[in-house]
This record gives C-alpha cells, structure tokens and sequence, in this order.
C-alpha cells in the first residue's frame, strides 16, 4: 500500500534500523505537516458512547444558538437594533468558546479530534438520512411493484386504477414512451407516485425487444440512472448542522485568543479531521460513497473563511491549509471524491486566491498535475466512460478559464502540464499551449507582411518554471550532450539515441519504448543553450551541430520515435519568443533537408492534427504552417502525400484557404 505515483513523494531513509533491515520508506505531508506512509489517511478517532453523547449535547447547543441568530436576521429590525443582536451573539458565543476551552475541547489534541469528528459524523448523517430513507421506500416499492406485476400476468383484474409499474409492462410502445418522458414534477401533478431510473431498467421488456450486447452502453445507461436518480434526491439532503458546523469553525478562528491559539491552527486541524473522515469513508464505503455532504462541508468552509478574513495575508496562509487538503484528497488517493474536488480546486474562492501570487503558483500546480496524472490512465483508452466524460469536460473548462484570466501561470508550467497529456488529447495540449504572457501582444499570423524575424520579442527568452535539466542526469545524458558540442565528436550521437530508450524491464513496466521526459528534456536543453549561445559568436557553430543531431535522430529514429521527437519540438512553438523562434525554424529545417517523404509527412502530420483541433491554436503553430505551405523553396504541394487521395487534398486545400 506504500505510495508510488503521488506527484509530492518524498523519499527518505531510515537509519535507525540495522542494515540488514535497511528499508526506504515513502512519505507524503498531512494538513498537519506529519509524515505519513500509506494511501489513506490514519483512521479517525473512537469516541465512546457516553463522551459521544456529550459532544452531540454541546454541538446542539451550537446549532440552536446559531439558528436562532439567522432566524432573527431574517427579521426586518431597525439597524441599531441589528448591531445590538449582532453583540448579543458574538457574546453568546465567546461564552460556547469557554465552554469548550474549560472541557478541555480546544486543546489541539486527540479531545479535539474527536469533538469535530464526532460532530461532523451527526451534521453527515442528518444531511442524507432522508436519502437513505428514500432508498428504503423505493427497494420496498420495487418489492411490491414486482409482486403485483406477477399477478396481473396471472389474472389481470378490471376496474383497478393502472398503477405506474403495471403501466410499463403494457404492449403498447407509445403510451409507455409518452408515460417515461413525464418529468417528476409532472408525474406528482397527477397524482401518480414517482419512482427512481433503477426502477424502470428493471421492468421486463416486450417480446419484440432485444438485449444490448454492448457492455459499454450498457455501463453507460446504468451511469445515466445514477445521474438522474442523484438529481431527483439533491434536494432531500438536510444541509442545516453542516452549515452550522463550518460556522462552528468559522467562529473558534475569529474569537479565539491569538496569544493562547492560532486561528490557522483550527482551520488545519478541521481540514484535517474532514480529510481522515472522507478517506476513511472512501475505503470502506467505496463505489456508495456519497460526496455531496463532504463537498458541502470545504466549500461552506472557503466561503466562511473567505467572508470572514480581513486581512490579505491571513488569507494567503488560509489557501495554503486548504490547498494541503485538497492534495489530500486528489483523484489518485481517493476517486470517489474526483468530481467534488474538481469543483473545489476550480472555485472562484479558491482558484482567484491562489494564483493572484506567484508564491501559491507551485501548490496549485500540483493539483493540476495530480488531476492530469489521474486522468492521463483513462485518456489513452478508445472508449471512455460517461464519468470520465464529464470529468474531462471539466477539466477542459478548468483550462479556459486559467487560459482567460492566468495566462502567465500556464505559459511558465506548459512543459509540466505537455508531458502529463497523452498524445490524443490534443485539445488540451493547444490549450495550454495558447497561453501567452499579459504583457505580450501576438500579431495576426494570417497577415501577409508579418516576418517573424523582425519581431521584438523574438530576442526575449520565456520564463519557465520547470525543470528541464533534471531528466537528462537519470542516464547522465547531460554529459554526453555537453561533450558532444564541445568536441564536435559525431560518433556520440549513437550514445545520445540509445539512452533514449527505456530498459527492458522498464519497458515491459510501462508498456512503453521511449523515455519521453529524457527526450523532451533533451529537446529544450539543447533549444535552450542555442537560444542564449546566439548572444555569442560560437551560435553557427552550436546551431549547425544542434541541426545535425535533430536530424540523425529524425532519420535514425524509428516510426514512433519520431512522431514523440517532432510532437515535444512542436510544444515549444508557442507566441513570440526566442524558442518559438528557434524551434519553428528547426521544423522548417527538417522538412527542407530531411530529403526523406516519410519524414516530411510525419511533420506535416503533427502539425495538421493541432490545427483540425478546436481553437484555440498556438500562434508560433499558424506561423510555421504558413510558412511551410506559402513558401515555394519547401515544395509542399509537389510532396506526393498531397496528392496521395482527392479527400487528402481537398483537406489541404481548405486548410490552406483558411490560412492564407
């Protein structure tokens, strides 16, 4: 159960132990700082049953005192009026606060564990007990739906009122159609009891009906009936003790004594008790468990913090506590959670906050990552499911509205995010990829009197926040690359290509062939070290022996090599840079003296498939393909894969009307 593929592992030795039990253990940081060492979280705290009594006396307390308040603001009282009743509370809870601090519930400790514990385990179980109970009554009325249909089929009987179970069974395909349509509302409006989606999936079909042998639809439709029956029970949940409980928490952080205990304090041993509670939840309950009420409780919590914060740097400290939780409780620890964090991380409480500095950029990063890496597994197949569907969708949705108002976050992280992407995912690639600097205006690339070389910002290199070196020293590539351009030895070539693959065993692991972190990595350190050596006057030389290697791997490589090689180039081309610059010119460079079809219908490839995608495009990407399509020194419409089919060319053709 140790963890193998979190983005924030840590590895650490354990040197206490002989060296014959010498281990290595992995670690990742709780909300609390603490090492832990398995997927999920320590379980949560045993509270007996006399001291479980206690806690729910008190929280009962609070949730009076809380919705006699709210009952009173929705009063219309004269305004000095409010401002007493306002007083009035904040004294009454200062006297809970006591109450709490005297018992011995505010010391930080295992005696705070299980009072917030044992209270979100009472506002969690009055939240969906009436979802629960539906369930009951709608297993009991299938009971006797089948029981009653089994005797119509029997002896039918004149003169019954038709029930709506009895209904469906009817021959009669158009009035059982016209009957399903009816919405819930619809249905009460008559009279006629309603019943969940599960319900009708199990009515027997007609004679004339046949079985669907497609597994996928079929796991698709049961998807659906979920959906719809969680839909038709959103508004049963009792959300009332949740609510109190976040303003339960709310309050200990605004009335507390600083000197005595820190308000952040709380927030992270809330956040903390709330992650233990959904992982434990999560593996016990599994596929049944029910998020809603879990989401309630972080998003009333970000909404209570963030009415309730004044100060701007409190409120940096307060996301990072939060952003600590949700790694926590990222789709790779705990999928059950996956849409409800997605909304978390994307909410305009949470996501503005962290990245209106750049010093929250790394932590919401590693969400990111985590999301990517999750979803990268069930990308890669042909077909996916419903869930998955809409889990991309919003992951889509995530990127416009960072590629709209944080454009400078996704340009710094693009080699990060670019490498989690499978290759199909081309969207989300061209997405990432379109994010430019605020500070940079892009020309219109389907101008014709734009030169790409006359362009200020081409001198100009990118900010990148990764690190692009750190690959090359698995293998030590870095020396082999740096002895290369310092000797001019042309013979190290053959050592650069064969540490781009993996080792057998690796090979058989990952079910993969090419290490794409070593060779993307390669790319960029020799992009880069081009870009600043064009300062000197050693830039012909370092750039002629760059061509010379991209172009022995391009010709050397095999079929799938160089699609990864010329995909990882094609990344780089961005909006107006100096490797936007440098890497349209490399692709321009290989399809001219490659003097190879196969080659140049590889880059065309790669480059075709961005541009069929949907907008947005990378401007350096509209730049190199209109150049490479408008130029007559690279011969393109003379290629004979142009010509290969009338739809290939009729595609080519329209491409390059909407270009030119």
């Amino acid at each position: 159960n140790l963890i193998n593929y979190i983005p924030s592992v840590k590895q650490s030795n354990v040197n206490d132990k002989p060296p014959e039990k010498y281990m290595q253990y992995y670690y990742v940081r709780d909300v609390l700082y603490e090492p832990v060492r398995c997927k999920f979280l320590p379980d949560p705290p045993v509270v007996k049953e006399e001291r479980g009594l206690f806690i729910a006396c008190l929280f009962a307390e609070w949730f009076f005192l809380y919705k006699n308040y709210l009952n009173i603001l929705k009063m219309s009282i004269w305004n000095p009026m409010l401002e007493i009743i306002k007083q009035q509370h904040i004294s009454k809870c200062v006297k809970y606060l006591v109450k709490l601090w005297t018992i011995g519930f505010l010391g930080m400790d295992h005696l705070t564990d299980q009072f917030l514990y044992h209270s979100i385990s009472i506002s969690v179980n009055i939240a969906v007990q009436n979802v629960e109970k539906e369930a009951r009554d709608v297993k009991l009325g299938d009971t006797q739906n089948e029981g009653n249909a089994n005797r119509t089929e029997e002896q039918p009987v004149e003169g019954d009122a038709p029930r709506k179970g009895d209904a469906a069974e009817v021959s009669q395909t158009d009035e059982r159609q016209s009957h399903l349509k009816e919405s819930p509302q619809e249905t009460q409006q008559k009279g006629e009891p309603t019943r969940s989606n599960d319900q009708c999936n199990r009515i027997a079909p007609n004679e004339g009906e046949t079985e669907l042998t497609n597994e996928h639809s079929v796991k698709d439709k049961t998807n659906d009936a979920e959906l719809r029956e969680t839909h038709q029970t959103s508004d049963l949940l009792n959300y009332s003790y949740v609510d109190a409980w976040c303003k339960m928490v709310v309050t200990m952080s605004k009335l507390v004594d600083q000197e005595q205990l820190s308000p952040v304090i709380i927030l992270q041993r809330a956040l903390h008790v709330i992650c233990r509670v959904i992982h434990k939840k999560c593996e016990t309950e599994k596929n049944k468990f029910n998020q809603r009420p879990y989401f309630r409780l972080l998003h009333c919590l970000l909404v209570d913090i963030h009415e309730s914060c004044v100060h701007v740097n409190d409120m940096h400290i307060y996301m990072d506590c939060f952003a600590s939780c949700f790694s926590l409780l990222s789709p790779l620890r705990v999928p059950s959670f996956c849409f409800s964090w997605l909304e978390l991380i994307s909410s305009k409480y949470f996501m503005p906050k962290m990245l209106a500095r750049i010093c929250g950029w790394e932590a919401y990063k590693g969400l990111l990552v985590a999301l990517f890496t999750f979803m990268n597994f069930f990308l890669k197949k042909v077909k996916i499911s419903k869930a998955i569907e809409a889990l991309y969708l919003g992951t889509v949705r995530i990127l416009l509205v960072l590629l709209h108002d944080f454009p400078d976050f996704l340009s710094c992280y693009y080699v990060t995010f670019c490498s989690l992407f499978p290759l199909n995912c081309i969207q989300l690639r061209n997405l990432v990829l379109s994010a430019f600097p605020r500070n940079i205006k892009l020309p219109d690339p389907f101008m014709s009197d734009v030169k790409i070389d006359l362009l200020q910002e081409i001198k100009l290199a990118p900010k990148i926040l990764t690190n692009i070196i750190f690959p090359l020293f698995k293998k030590k590539l870095k020396n082999v690359i740096d002895e290369y351009f310092t000797n001019r030895d042309f013979t190290l070539l053959l050592r650069i290509k064969d540490k781009l693959f993996f080792s057998k065993r690796r090979t058989y692991q990952y079910s993969a062939k090419y290490d794409v972190d070593v060779l993307n990595s390669l790319i960029m350190y020799v992009g880069t070290s081009i870009c600043r050596a064009k300062r000197r006057n050693v830039a012909v030389v370092k750039n002629n022996l760059a061509y010379t290697l991209f172009l022995f791997l391009c010709k050397e490589l095999d079929m799938e090599g160089r699609y990864l090689l010329l995909s990882n180039i094609v990344n780089h081309i961005r909006y107006p840079n100096s490797h936007t610059h440098y890497f349209s010119c490399l692709i321009l460079f290989l399809f001219s003296q490659s003097n190879d079809v196969v080659i140049q219908e590889q880059i065309i490839r790669v480059l075709l498939e961005r541009i069929l995608a949907h907008r947005p495009h990378p401007w350096g990407l509209l730049i190199t393909f209109i150049e490479l399509i408008k130029n007559a020194k690279f011969h393109f419409w003379e290629c004979p894969f142009v010509h290969a089919a009338t739809e290939i060319k009729k595609l080519f053709q329209s491409v390059a009307q909407a270009c030119l």
